[in-house]
């Protein structure tokens, strides 16, 4: 299956979940994302003041925010600089979870250079793989970084295979609304 089709097959997928499936999707990848981040923490992955880059949740996307546990760490949102460059900007928690998260340059502040992100995706491969909306800005951010790259999703986007080439970025960890997949 080529690239265009699986997109439109996931965005299927997702037009066809209730209000009530997304809410409880939300929660399992809430909790798996704390779990993540908590065991990546007690690793030193993640130290005291470092900013995790988050996504804000586009209306097909999943809430990540939800546990009240994620308060303890400092996150950042991408800005858009053109077609092919972002930048990530701390904000507040609350911000980005009542939708004040203020994307316009001139509200942000803090230009910060996470070490580990949640990245969206349409679908994921158990191997890691990641589909994205096509524009290519995650994988050209994160091609040459040493970072976390934790993908989300939820168990209804895995897929068994994504035609891949060389500018796709794979994941290190994966976490579902079930679950947290690891590399190798």
């Amino acid at each position: 299956m080529e690239k265009k089709e699986l997109r439109r097959n996931l965005r299927e997928i997702l037009s066809q979940l209730s209000e009530n499936e997304k809410n409880i999707i939300s929660e399992g990848i809430s909790k798996n994302f704390l779990n993540i981040i908590s065991e990546l923490s007690s690793q030193k992955f993640i130290v005291k003041g470092d900013a995790i880059g988050v996504f804000y949740p586009l209306p097909d996307e999943f809430n990540w925010y939800l546990e009240k546990k994620l308060e303890g760490f400092n996150f950042a949102l991408p800005h858009m600089l053109d077609d092919e460059h972002m930048e990530f900007y701390q904000v507040e928690l609350n911000k980005i979870k009542d939708g004040s998260q203020g994307l316009k340059l001139e509200t942000l502040e803090t230009k910060v250079e996470p070490q580990i992100f949640l990245v969206p995706g349409l679908g994921f491969t158990k191997n890691m793989q990641r589909i994205g909306r096509g524009k290519g800005f995650y994988d050209r951010y994160l091609a040459n970084r040493d970072c976390v790259k934790i993908g989300v999703c939820s168990e209804k986007q895995l897929v068994d295979k994504i035609p891949t080439d060389e500018f796709d970025v794979e994941m290190n960890f994966l976490i579902t609304d079930k679950e947290i997949y690891r590399r190798g």
